[in-house]
């Protein structure tokens, strides 16, 4: 049975993948992004142009697997620094809780240091901040 469950939670994630990708809130981001992967606008798509599929499918895979590479490859530098930490496993926990406590109290205003509180840049210029704004807009 303990086999089972491993194969099962894979299901459960994979399907809760899925529903989220077709849910209201995402589904109409979808022609955008494939539009941004594959530049290919939409009315292409519509036309249904062989070319323009085939681009689509061949520049989403290679984006997919760019993704899968960086997920990977944080994954395996995660794995090789966690068993370096193996032995202050311990201590390397409660000082990233103290870390947590101390931003979330930065947080609160109950606890300002000096070096979170200061900007390196210094004050702008009112013709700076907007184009600092129009970088944003």
């Amino acid at each position: 049975m303990n086999e089972l469950v491993p194969s099962v939670g894979w299901a459960v994630v994979f399907g809760a993948g899925v529903l989220s990708f077709f849910s209201p809130c995402t589904a109409p981001l979808v022609p955008g992004y494939v539009s941004l992967v594959t530049g290919v606008s939409g009315d292409r798509f519509a036309a249904g142009e062989r070319a323009h599929t085939l681009r689509a499918l061949r520049t989403s895979l290679l984006f997919v697997m760019g993704f899968v590479a960086v997920f990977v490859l944080l994954g395996i530098v995660a794995a090789l620094l966690g068993g370096l930490v193996g032995p202050a496993r311990r201590l390397v926990n409660q000082a990233a809780g103290a870390v947590m406590i101390a931003m979330g109290l930065f947080t609160l205003g109950l606890f300002r240091p000096h070096v979170l509180r200061s900007d390196p840049c210094g004050e702008l210029d009112p013709p700076a901040q907007r184009r600092v704004y129009a970088l944003y807009v």
